[in-house]
């Protein structure tokens, strides 16, 4: 299974406390060119690609959120969700950002609290066009591996 998951939701941190080794975090930032900070154009196909062979495998693997990626994965044959919290939510996860930012000093958190500010709505508005099952969180209170554990169950094969 892939799970596309929104900044900050706790991709990460699942996969690091993960004592199983069921989840795999696929970082996205990996693509990008250190000598220019760009990313090919085509990155994404890679990206999926690694995240179909890992989930054939049996994993369950965390992959970003990009406009990309999500297309990308609409024509998987893998089992496919997202996860990202609802519009009522974006001043605490702006704040939760944010705070990653200042903890990490780390440049992808820095753009993933950037885009969160400007794009939220139209991130919210893209991802509910698309073909891919969606989980909206409305609390800041949830249990990710729960939730993924529930998706595994009703995302058909």
């Amino acid at each position: 299974m892939i799970i596309c998951g929104y900044p900050g939701i706790g991709k990460s941190t699942l996969a690091k406390n993960d004592k199983d080794h069921r989840y795999i975090d696929l970082e996205s930032s990996n693509f990008y060119d250190k000598s220019t900070g760009e990313r090919p154009d085509n990155w994404h196909v890679y990206y999926c690609q690694i995240a179909e062979d890992l989930s054939r495998q049996g994993y369950i693997v965390l992959v970003s959120c990009h406009d990309e990626v999500r297309r990308y994965l609409e024509n998987s044959k893998e089992r496919v969700a997202v996860i990202v919290p609802c519009e009522n939510l974006k001043e605490e996860w702006g704040e939760k950002l944010l705070k990653r930012c200042k903890d990490s000093e780390n440049p992808k958190d820095t753009r993933a609290y950037d885009k969160h500010m400007e794009k939220f709505e139209q991130n919210l508005d893209d991802i509910e066009k698309g073909n891919l099952v969606t989980v909206s969180l409305f609390s800041m209170m949830y249990n990710l591996e729960s939730i993924i554990d529930h998706l595994s169950l009703w995302v058909s094969e």
